[in-house]
């Protein structure tokens, strides 16, 4: 938004993995750390591997990094739905981990990117919500659910084109929840790549 343009940039998650020694990079806590320190450089630089065979100069000569500002951590005893809401309105997405009830994984990161509210029109894929003849219960109805983005891929189970919507009503909301401060900085880029346009003609 800055940038008043499209980004695609892909970042390297092989990056991680080297840096902390293992493929089962999953934590988000020390993986922003990363990003705020040092950056973290491009795919391109550095491709995904799923080993530590390339993890000898990490890209060291790179001048195409991402780095953060900050993060900040939020506990499920310390968030309310309505703090969520504000966090993804006000920071963007967010990071968040530990869905065990889902998963059965201590560490499975996915992306907070929004919600919905639940009514007739509804999607059926609501995980952890009972959908029997081809109607949810009436319980249910108005309630908030979640829309997760898969970091497993689009071809994940119970997806839908890799995303995932779930209730937090049998406390498997995240255990840890990870908002982005703002600027992100990109030091590919320079106050000149902002892109100034007059689509009104004012």
């Amino acid at each position: 938004m800055y940038y008043n343009q499209h980004l695609d940039v892909d970042l390297s998650e092989q990056f991680i993995a080297c840096r902390e020694g293992t493929v089962e990079a999953d934590q988000p806590r020390k993986t922003l750390k990363h990003y705020k320190q040092e950056g973290v450089p491009l795919e391109s630089c550095l491709p995904y591997s799923a080993s530590l065979e390339n993890c000898e100069d990490l890209c060291a000569d790179s001048l195409i990094r991402v780095r953060i500002t900050d993060y900040t951590e939020h506990s499920q005893q310390s968030v309310t739905d309505l703090l969520l809401k504000q966090y993804i309105i006000n920071k963007g997405p967010l990071t968040a981990s530990s869905l065990p009830l889902w998963y059965g994984l201590n560490h499975h990161c996915m992306a907070l990117v929004g919600w919905g509210t639940i009514d007739e029109d509804i999607v059926e894929n609501i995980l952890g919500l009972p959908y029997e003849n081809g109607y949810y219960d009436n319980d249910f109805l108005g309630l908030t659910y979640w829309i997760y983005k898969e970091s497993m891929g689009i071809d994940e189970d119970n997806s839908d084109n890799g995303f995932k919507y779930i209730l937090h009503i049998y406390n498997d909301a995240p255990e840890y929840t990870y908002s982005i401060s703002t600027p992100i900085h990109y030091n590919n880029l320079t106050e000149q790549d902002v892109r100034c346009v007059d689509m009104d003609g004012d």
